[in-house]
This record gives C-alpha cells, structure tokens and sequence, in this order.
C-alpha cells in the first residue's frame, strides 16, 4: 500500500528523504488504495507536467552553469595574455565579422550580474564571482535533481497502483460474470 504526500503544485513518494521542519511544505497525505484509477491517473498527469517542468529547469541550469564555466575559461585566458603581454585578439563586431583589437591591461572588466546590470570588476574579482555562481548553480542542481527523481518514483508508484487496480477489477468481472 502506498502513500503519497500531496501539495497545491507537487506529489511526493512518502519514502522520499524528509525535509527539514522549517522548510518543510504542507502536506496532506493521500493513501493510493483509497483512490480510484481515474484519480490515480489525474494525479499521474500532474505529475508527468511536473517532471517535465523540473527538466526543463535542469537544462538551464545547466546552460547557466556552462555559460560561467566558459566566461571563466575566458577570464583566465585574458589574463595568461596579459601576462605573456600578447595583446593582439579578434573582437566579434557581428556573428560573421571581426575586428582586430588590443587588450587594455588598465581597464576592469563588464560582468553582466542579471538583468543587464553591468558591474566593472578586476580578473581576480571576476573569477571569483564566476565561481560563486557555478556554485549557486550546482546546488540549485541538486536541489532540483532531487526533485525530479522523486517525482520519478511517484509516477512509478503511481503506474503500479493502476495496473494493480485493473487487475483487481479485471479478476472481480471474471468471478462475477
């Protein structure tokens, strides 16, 4: 018999790790004996939607997170030229046009901080805040990886319980036909 937790947007399998109290949801807790199969397969839809939105959320977390890591790859390139003062570089004026430039050793650098906010920031500072966002981003990962597989084990459960109640049904339409 299998019990699952429900909330306004999400349902959880019981045996999923718990939360801490102060971060804990309300839950009402649903025993899936108690439902019929086409509430079992309305609450497998949801879900279905659910676990779709949690990967779209994983691919762009992942986006996100190689994005930093080439902008630090980039940070740290800069600064090995600077240090082999090898200055010369190709600036992107357009998807299919360059121009030739030179790196300015004085002038900070322009870190998008979101929203089109741009802080000037020196190559230390900026490979630092490109890491504390790597960081950010990978325990947002995890949170949500952890998400989706419970919601992966509440569809399985969810599946059985349906399949086992058809079964039941079919066996009482063969007993009472």
């Amino acid at each position: 018999m299998d019990t699952w937790t429900a909330e306004e947007n999400a349902v959880e399998v019981s045996a999923a790790p718990e939360q801490a109290p102060e971060e804990a949801p309300k839950q009402k807790s649903i025993n899936a004996s108690e439902l019929s199969i086409p509430q079992l397969q309305q609450l497998g839809k949801r879900v279905h939607a659910e676990s779709q939105q949690l990967n779209a959320a994983v691919g762009s977390l992942k986006s996100a997170g190689t994005n930093y890591v080439g902008s630090k790859m980039a940070v740290s390139d800069w600064k090995a030229a600077k240090e082999r003062n090898d200055l010369d570089i190709f600036v992107p004026y357009t998807n299919l046009l360059f121009v030739r430039g030179k790196i300015d050793v004085e002038a900070p650098m322009l870190v998008e901080l979101g929203a089109g906010v741009l802080m000037e920031k020196n190559d230390e500072q900026t490979i630092e805040f490109f890491e504390k966002r790597l960081q950010m981003v990978s325990g947002s990962l995890n949170k949500v990886g952890n998400q989706l597989q419970q919601k992966q084990f509440a569809k399985m459960a969810i599946g059985k319980e349906i399949e086992q109640k058809m079964k039941n049904m079919q066996l009482y339409n063969k007993i009472y036909e």
